[in-house]
């Protein structure tokens, strides 16, 4: 079944045009979330035998300010997962 299963990213984006005080911006927001070792959070922890760590997720906010005579974009990336250790 391998050949027919295609692995997609776990997550969410949300772009919501802004305006504030007459300049027009957008904002982005994307979650994903690691498909290797997914799980609840009191139920998958650590490393497997892999150093496959559970749990591992990405926030990333960008900000487009969007101006007539040029475009800027902004990315911030925060990372966070399980800590890599055994548990038993």
């Amino acid at each position: 079944a391998h050949g027919y299963i295609l692995p997609v990213m776990q997550g969410y984006v949300e772009i919501e045009p802004c305006v504030i005080e007459e300049q027009s911006f957008e904002f982005t927001l994307i979650f994903r979330r690691s498909r290797d070792r997914s799980g609840l959070r009191y139920q998958h922890r650590g490393i497997d035998e892999q150093d496959n760590t559970t749990n591992i997720f990405e926030a990333e906010q960008l900000l487009r300010i969007v101006r007539h005579d040029s475009d800027h974009q902004v990315s911030f990336v925060q990372t966070r997962g399980s800590i890599p250790l055994f548990w038993s």
